[in-house]
């Protein structure tokens, strides 16, 4: 009885061809599905690297214009900000240093003292 409950029937060459078949398509639709993930994921990261790239440039191009707007002040129009010449490109970087005492009892006074 046990034996005849759990019976399968021979399945015919075009039914087994045809379940064969249908394994296959699913089979091949899920790997469709990973390979559109994971060429969405690559996308995405590409986007977002290249996004940052092109705001790191466009960044840079901002310092290095800030750089050469302040290079073309004369040493008087650079001393009323508080930069020195060789702080220049720091400062477009950094922000100013944080100075010990008044900016104008720094090097300036000795220069200033020399002229006059």
């Amino acid at each position: 009885m046990f034996e005849k409950d759990n019976f399968i029937p021979p399945l015919s060459s075009h039914e087994l061809h045809r379940q064969a078949s249908i394994e296959r398509n699913l089979v091949i639709q899920a790997y469709m599905r990973t390979a559109m993930r994971a060429a969405a994921n690559w996308l995405r990261v590409l986007c977002l690297r290249g996004w940052r790239f092109a705001r790191g440039v466009a960044a840079e191009r901002r310092w290095r214009r800030a750089v050469r707007e302040l290079q073309s002040l004369d040493d008087r129009a650079l001393k009323d900000i508080g930069v020195w010449r060789g702080e220049i490109e720091f400062a477009v970087r950094n922000g100013l240093p944080a100075r010990r005492g008044k900016p104008s009892q720094h090097r300036w006074n000795s220069a200033s003292h020399r002229a006059a």
